[in-house]
């Protein structure tokens, strides 16, 4: 574990500039695509994936004000960003900080989508530092999420047992999922999305 080089761009998606949901976010989500691929295919094949491996979130705020993003119009979109800012050393109070401002920029960007913050996964295999930073990072994001009219999701305790560990099998660097881990993900991601309408059979 440790901070990540940052990647300038994108990851390609579909070109369909009216995706079901368009993914914002880091490795961990731009992964969905390798790792990931089953559920991906199964449920989001029509979605667009722009997680950026690296990215912290002023990353994704300068990608938001690229026409690749600007021109889009999701139906809904998922940011899932602040891990990298907590390997690199920032406190969870200067990243909520700065995830903030992201939330009306999204909303400005996309008025007609439904907007979806998604907390942080739980970083590192056994709890410690970063981990009391992640947790701490999602409880203020969980308000955050209520006050700027966006809805929360929070995967959190799929990926931990009864002892605070994370299974080598589902998150072996304590960041990174392995393909169990997206099934699993899937598993508690696709169900919420379909509360709001999603349907991953036809993508729509």
């Amino acid at each position: 574990m440790g901070c990540p080089p940052s990647r300038t761009g994108t990851t390609k998606g579909t070109m369909s500039p009216t995706p079901p949901i368009l993914f914002l976010g880091d490795s961990i989500t731009e992964f969905w695509k390798y790792e990931g691929r089953g559920p991906w295919n199964r449920s989001f094949a029509r979605c667009i994936n722009r997680g950026v491996s690296g990215d912290r979130v002023r990353d994704t705020a300068t990608h938001l004000q690229t026409p690749a993003l600007s021109s889009l119009s999701p139906a809904r979109w998922i940011l899932l960003i602040g891990a990298n800012d907590l390997l690199c050393g920032s406190p969870a109070p200067q990243v909520a900080a700065q995830i903030e401002p992201l939330l009306p920029m999204l909303r400005r960007m996309y008025p007609d989508a439904l907007g979806i913050l998604h907390g942080v996964l739980p970083l590192s295999v056994v709890p410690d530092g970063y981990r009391r930073e992640a947790w701490t990072l999602n409880r203020t994001l969980e308000g955050m999420a209520e006050r700027a009219g966006v809805r929360w999701f929070d995967a959190w305790s799929v990926f931990v047992d009864d002892a605070g560990r994370i299974p080598f099998s589902l998150m072996p660097d304590g960041v990174h999922l392995t393909a169990a881990g997206y099934e699993l993900w899937a598993n508690r991601l696709v169900p919420f999305l379909e509360s709001t309408g999603f349907r991953p059979e036809t993508g729509i």
